[in-house]
């Protein structure tokens, strides 16, 4: 039955308060049947964020992985090519038509476009339909640290004073590897001249 009712007070972010009139007479129900005609939708990336972990410094036209996406409309079976939206290193390409992700350059776990060993690649899915639409991934690639960096002094230089008694001076080392490869460290005097090598030792703390 139709009825209608009068609102006796609009209670913001809640129910409003109604009064129910009751149904009105002469008023008869009919079922009504809605058809919803199926509208373009953009592609789907499954999973919506791929991860996968590799190893750095690999070669250029290594695999790094596959994305997939997927069209869910049932009247526009549209096709759609992948594209990369956003590799701020410029490290990787696409194929269009597979999804297929491989390197052009060499991937860095040390450089500062990697945050916690990870590196994000947005990936696009651009479908064919009037109007085309486009989905978003994400590929994240978890990047397996390397001996590859040298440990570096932080200072080339330093200054001391003359002095009869003995003097000591700090040496601070700096290597972008995680461990196990970033210490400890072994030093040593190359220099040998006697002059040298009678005046000076090294100490590893």
């Amino acid at each position: 039955p139709y009825f209608s009712c009068r609102v006796l007070e609009k209670v913001q972010g809640s129910e409003w308060k109604v009064e129910k009139l009751g149904a009105r007479e002469g008023v008869k129900t009919v079922n009504v049947t809605v058809k919803i005609l199926d509208v373009n939708d953009p592609p789907e990336f499954r999973p919506p964020v791929l991860v996968v972990y590799k190893d750095e410094n690999l070669p250029s036209g290594t695999f790094v992985g596959k994305v997939t996406a997927f069209d869910n409309d049932k009247a526009f079976p549209n096709t759609f090519r992948y594209s990369i939206g956003k590799d701020v290193a410029e490290w990787v390409r696409i194929d269009y038509k597979t999804g297929e992700v491989k390197t052009k350059k060499i991937l860095d776990r040390e450089s500062p476009h990697v945050i916690n060993n990870m590196y994000n690649i947005t990936v696009l899915a651009t479908d064919d339909g009037v109007p085309a639409l486009t989905g978003t991934g994400t590929l994240a690639v978890i990047l397996k640290d390397l001996n590859d960096n040298v440990p570096e002094l932080q200072s080339n230089f330093t200054s001391v004073c003359e002095s009869d008694s003995e003097q000591t001076i700090s040496i601070a080392i700096e290597d972008k590897d995680l461990d196990p490869f970033s210490g400890p460290f072994h030093f040593e005097l190359l220099d040998s001249e006697d002059y040298l090598l009678g005046r000076w030792t090294v100490e590893e703390k």
